[in-house]
């Protein structure tokens, strides 16, 4: 338990990080797959974490159209939804 408590908080501040690291260094494409990384260890390691993601896709559909199906599929454990359409 404790694990799974340390990596839901390291993919935390790699998500918050990722905002500083991408304003630092814009050239270097290297925000985007911190943050996509610390999403999946978030949404893996944290049951509160996978239920907030999920509230948010179903209020805002237009964000999940955004993002691929497989970061969903890893951080939520489920299908990105109309997919099948």
């Amino acid at each position: 338990m404790t694990q799974r408590q340390g990596l839901a908080l390291g993919g935390a501040a790699l998500a918050v990080l990722s905002l500083p690291v991408g304003l630092v260094l814009p050239s270097i494409p290297l925000a985007l797959p911190m943050a996509a990384i610390g999403a999946v260890l978030v949404g893996l390691n944290a049951v509160w974490a996978r239920r907030w993601l999920d509230d948010m896709f179903r209020r805002y559909p237009h964000v999940e159209k955004k993002v691929p199906a497989w970061l969903i599929l890893m951080a939520s454990g489920r299908q990105k939804r109309g997919a099948a359409e």
